[in-house]
């Protein structure tokens, strides 16, 4: 594994303290996803929370995770569609 000269770390990180930054092909592929995002749809979030979005705000997400329970989630911790849940209502 290629290490940083500076600190001896596997070279993934940035010195500037900012986190290193995706690809531009996979960010423009992450915008367009989150863009076709839409109330109803069944998501997974990178925490491992399923839930349903209820609303969309400028800056953030409402995603109902059971009857009872609504949260407000920013919208880059939407990774992906829960496929079963979406194709079980079909």
């Amino acid at each position: 594994m290629d290490h940083c000269d500076h600190c001896f770390r596997p070279r993934i990180h940035s010195h500037s303290g900012s986190p290193t930054t995706r690809p531009k092909k996979e960010k423009d592929s992450f915008l367009q996803f989150q863009n076709k995002l839409k109330v109803g749809d069944f998501i997974v979030m990178a925490s491992g929370i399923f839930g349903e979005i209820v609303a969309i705000e400028e800056t953030k997400y409402k995603i109902a995770i059971d009857h009872q329970t609504i949260i407000e989630v920013m919208p880059g911790s939407i990774v992906g569609i829960d496929r079963a849940k979406q194709d079980a209502l079909k």
